[in-house]
C-alpha cells in the first residue's frame, strides 16, 4: 500500500523512535529483572522476555541502518520493531489481567470469610 500514512509508518526512523520509547521505557523492567536473575545464577520469565524483545529490536536496527545489502519485499527492509513492542504490550496486558484476577479472588475469599465460611 502506498498511501502517505503507511509509507510514514514504514520509515525505519519512525519505527526506531516509537519502539525505542516502548523498549527503553516500558521494557526496561524486564531487562532489570533479567539481569538480577542471571546475576544470582537463575533464570525466569523476564530473561526470556528481555532476550526476545531485545533480539527483535537489535535485528531491526541492524537491518534498517547497517545492512546495506538488497532489501526484500519490493525494496522494503525487513524490520521487526513491531514484534518487540507487541511482545512487551501483550506481556504487560497478561500481567494486568493476572493482577486483576488475583484481586477479585482475594475479594471473594475475604467476603466468604466474613460470612463465616471456612473450609
Amino acid at each position: 500500500m502506498h498511501n502517505p500514512v503507511t509509507m510514514f509508518l514504514h520509515n525505519e526512523w519512525v519505527q526506531l523512535f516509537m519502539v525505542t520509547v516502548v523498549q527503553v521505557g516500558v521494557g526496561r523492567r524486564f531487562c532489570k529483572n533479567a539481569f538480577k536473575a542471571l546475576r544470582s545464577g537463575g533464570s525466569n520469565m523476564d530473561v526470556l522476555e528481555a532476550l526476545g524483545t531485545t533480539s527483535a529490536y537489535l535485528l531491526s536496527v541492524y537491518n534498517g541502518f547497517f545492512n546495506l545489502g538488497v532489501s526484500m519485499h519490493g525494496g522494503m527492509k525487513e524490520l521487526y520493531f513491531e514484534f518487540s513492542a507487541t511482545i512487551i504490550a501483550l506481556i504487560l496486558l497478561g500481567k494486568y489481567m493476572e493482577h486483576r484476577a488475583k484481586g477479585r479472588t482475594s475479594d471473594v475469599s475475604n467476603s466468604l470469610s466474613l460470612k463465616g465460611y471456612n473450609p
